[in-house]
């Protein structure tokens, strides 16, 4: 999956310390609350 593949890059990659990327994963899982509440995509997934 896109989304994991990407968090394990800053982690690994990047680097980036573990407050970045958390704050990467909360601002990802705000993002697809909201996809869903406005259009109803429940599958990150399909969201590229």
């Amino acid at each position: 999956m896109y989304i994991d593949d990407f968090i394990d890059y800053v982690k690994s990659e990047k680097r980036y310390s573990d407050h970045t990327v958390l704050s990467y994963i909360t601002d990802l899982n705000q993002f697809f609350r909201f996809l869903h509440k406005e259009y109803q995509i429940i599958d990150p997934k399909i969201v590229k």
